[in-house]
């Protein structure tokens, strides 16, 4: 059953890393974002600091997703009454295969992978 998705306003400030604003019905949602993160203290990444995080060093990018749980189906009733209307929203952000959707979703699959690291000077090198 397809239905209207009326919304009156809608305000965001930032979409960015395979996220998306849907309004209406999806049949298929599978954003994916993945990211590596480094952080360091001090002024410059030399080449060596590059080289040595790639993906392709760390295991947690390729590493099988857990499975999903077992399929679970619930006894659903359903009493779709009318249009999907919506007064205001207000987003500040959203990111890394994040959705903001106004309406149905018949199959989602998101992932998001974000590997952060942070390299700090040692007190002695201060």
């Amino acid at each position: 059953m397809m239905r209207n998705s009326v919304v009156k306003t809608i305000n965001t400030n930032i979409l960015e890393f395979s996220s998306s604003l849907r309004i209406g019905d999806t049949k298929y949602l599978t954003p994916l974002s993945i990211a590596l993160a480094i952080q360091q203290e001090g002024a410059y990444f030399t080449r060596e600091v590059q080289r040595r995080h790639t993906f392709m060093n760390y295991d947690f990018f390729t590493d099988p997703l857990p499975e999903h749980l077992a399929d679970f189906r619930p006894n659903i009733t359903r009493h779709n009454k009318g249009d999907i209307k919506v007064g205001h929203i207000n987003v500040i952000g959203a990111t890394a295969s994040s959705t903001i959707h106004i309406g149905s979703i018949k199959h989602g699959d998101v992932v998001s992978r974000v590997k952060h690291i942070r390299h700090l000077l040692d007190t002695d090198e201060e």
